[in-house]
């Protein structure tokens, strides 16, 4: 849902200053991607786990600049409160 509006949502004619300025944050910020299905290289800027979920998210957590924002499907099968980001800013 994401990728299929923001990319281009500030090029619209009828954009709104939030729209001009979410679409040039997402185009920027580094996203990562929970998918067995996904492919690489899909979605600029993006990083894909397959595997080792609670690995690489620990992983995450301990790299710079330790800020996350976690928006997740209905689908995902881990509970939001199974993720622990424990330095969200």
């Amino acid at each position: 849902m994401m990728e299929n509006y923001w990319p281009t949502a500030g090029k619209k004619p009828n954009a709104t200053r939030h729209d001009l300025e979410h679409s040039k944050w997402y185009a920027s910020v580094h996203k990562v991607v929970l998918s067995k299905t996904m492919k690489d290289g899909a979605v600029p800027n993006t990083e894909i786990i397959r595997n080792n979920l609670s690995d690489r998210i620990n992983e995450i957590k301990q790299s710079p600049p330790h800020q996350a924002e976690i928006m997740r499907s209905s689908f995902l099968a881990v509970p939001q409160q199974h993720i622990h980001f424990s330095k969200i800013i």
